[in-house]
């Protein structure tokens, strides 16, 4: 069951793309809601990942539970922005 405030996210952008032009729509992330601590989580883990000065190791994330890898994308997308 997808969490609320991301099933609310999705149908705000499906509702952009079918105007005409496609509107910009800015928001502050993250958003307040129950995955708050989630996306903390994650973006710590990444922010001190890409911190170190000497990376002899890789970045190892592992997702427990049964989503469906929303936490694992997310942590290597924030990854590839930090550490390119």
């Amino acid at each position: 069951e997808a969490h609320a405030i991301r099933v609310r996210q999705c149908q705000v952008h499906d509702d952009l793309l079918k105007m005409q032009p496609t509107p910009t729509f800015q928001t502050s992330w993250p958003v307040v809601s129950e995955e708050y601590f989630e996306y903390a989580d994650v973006l710590d883990a990444v922010s001190d990942f890409a911190a170190e000065h000497n990376r002899k190791r890789k970045f190892v994330f592992v997702e427990l539970g049964a989503g469906y890898g929303h936490w694992t994308f997310t942590a290597h997308r924030a990854l590839m922005q930090k550490v390119p």
